[in-house]
């Protein structure tokens, strides 16, 4: 190794000389880089998980508060007397004291519309015929 080395000029032996003492930092640099990257994954997915159960937790209360708020409309006299000129009001009523419920629709057991407030229940293409008049 001596006679390999003789022959080298002052330039190429310095350079040599560095980069083996840069080989261990760019060793250690490249190791706390793959950690730091881990790490920011890591809190990346906890962050995910973080908003994903928020967005969760909204979500049920806004259905429960829905049920409730549907529960509560269906046992009015109003609504169980299936008269249409009685639970419109009624149906416009809650529309509008609650947002989130975009359409109110009444129909029978047979499946006839007796009275909605929103938009056209045929549109969501439940099938919903117009009750026979009288």
């Amino acid at each position: 190794m001596d006679g390999l080395t003789r022959h080298w000029s002052l330039r190429t032996t310095f350079f040599v000389v560095a980069a083996a003492g840069l080989l261990p930092l760019m060793l250690v640099v490249l190791y706390i880089f793959t950690q730091s990257r881990a790490n920011n994954r890591n809190q990346l997915i906890e962050t995910e998980y973080a908003v994903a159960d928020v967005v969760a937790r909204a979500l049920d209360f806004t259905l429960t508060d829905n049920a409730e708020v549907l529960k509560a409309l269906a046992v009015s006299d109003t609504i169980q007397s299936l008269k249409p000129e009685q639970a419109n009001p009624t149906l416009l009523q809650y529309r509008f004291a609650r947002p989130s419920l975009t359409g109110l629709f009444l129909i029978d057991a047979q499946g006839n519309l007796l009275a909605n407030a929103g938009p056209d229940p045929s549109t969501i293409g439940s099938g919903l015929t117009t009750a026979p008049s009288g």
